[in-house]
């Protein structure tokens, strides 16, 4: 089929109106959400997490457009402007889409499997910078077929495909690592008579990184199959479903800050709940101990008074300080 009547290329790029669309409803919803919080500031919405996430979606467009790029201008010359681009957008996303994960599962897989964690977190030094190694190699081979050198450039394209492979196979790695973490988790989680005690931000990062990590491998398994046929058509099937997995995570990150700001809303209620009932059980304490004072001295015969006043004033004060001491660990325990 001739690069004109291919239709995949219309996929592509409709695929690519959705990722541009994810893009501008993330920075339009970080927006809204800094404004609620009145903190509109630059720090506020260029965390770590919203620069990462605002890359992938990013990166994930930028793969549609290097494919429509050489879909419709298949020229030799491009190849490698072409390849250098791919090359970098794969990169960003692995990379971005590595340290996120590491950052919003890391504290699940310490929390199941702290061995696990402790190599990964070593790992996560160097993985990063490992996925950029086939742009270097694109890069290269772009300066040796600019030079006209066949040799170096044959060599570059080897150099390229073995580093490719070696990150993928990094992201690959991980990624099954972080999959089997959270799906111990969330096994645990279901057995485990005291899910209460567990904080609903862990059952939420495992949940959605289940789905994340499953379409990641799904994206690497598309492109795989792309080496083993030889039809373009077929090659440019595999492609586009690669790219497509790519703009899902993308979708289900967003989804998971969504769900994660949702949770801190509700444990800022919770919270703010647990601080009222403290208030009106502080205030119902000290009103029944004034109760319990005013009967105990209507009471008391007149000359035990006189004798022991000041022995019963210091008994009354050491005594509701130790009731309230017990009344504010209480509380406090509660709260916990």
């Amino acid at each position: 089929m001739d690069n004109e009547d291919n239709p995949l290329r219309y996929v592509s790029l409709v695929l690519l109106v959705i990722a541009l669309c994810g893009c501008v409803g993330l920075f339009i919803s970080v927006y809204h959400q800094v404004i609620l919080e009145k903190r509109v500031t630059l720090t506020a919405m260029a965390t770590s997490y919203n620069i990462q996430l605002l890359l992938i979606g990013i990166s994930s467009s930028g793969l549609y457009m290097t494919d429509l790029c050489g879909t419709c201008f298949p020229s030799h010359q491009n190849k490698w402007i072409i390849q250098v681009l791919d090359d970098l957008f794969v990169a960003i996303f692995e990379s971005c889409y590595l340290m996120l994960s590491w950052s919003r599962g890391s504290s699940v897989i310490r929390f199941k499997c702290p061995k696990m964690a402790f190599v990964m977190s070593y790992g996560m030094l160097v993985f990063p910078f490992v996925c950029f190694l086939p742009v270097v190699a694109s890069i290269t081979g772009l300066a040796a077929k600019t030079n006209q050198m066949e040799d170096f450039e044959n060599l570059s394209s080897l150099a390229e495909i073995i580093l490719s492979l070696i990150s993928a196979a990094i992201t690959v790695t991980m990624d099954a690592m972080f999959l089997w973490g959270f799906i111990q988790f969330l096994r645990k989680l279901q057995m485990d008579s005291n899910q209460e005690n567990i904080d609903i931000d862990f059952h939420a990062v495992a949940q959605y990184g289940v789905g994340v990590h499953v379409t990641i491998l799904l994206a690497f398994a598309f492109l795989s199959m792309m080496y083993a046929v030889n039809s373009p058509w077929e090659i440019e099937l595999y492609t586009i479903l690669a790219y497509g997995c790519t703009t899902i995570v993308f979708f289900i990150l967003v989804a998971l800050k969504v769900a994660l700001h949702n949770n801190e809303v509700v444990k800022e209620a919770q919270a703010s709940n647990q601080m009222d009932e403290a208030k009106e059980a502080m205030k119902s304490h000290r009103e029944s101990n004034t109760v319990d004072e005013q009967r105990q001295s209507t009471k008391s015969p007149t000359t035990l008074r006189n004798y022991g006043a000041s022995l019963s004033t210091s008994k009354w004060h050491r005594s509701n300080i130790n009731i309230y001491s017990e009344d504010l660990d209480q509380i406090r325990s509660n709260g916990q």
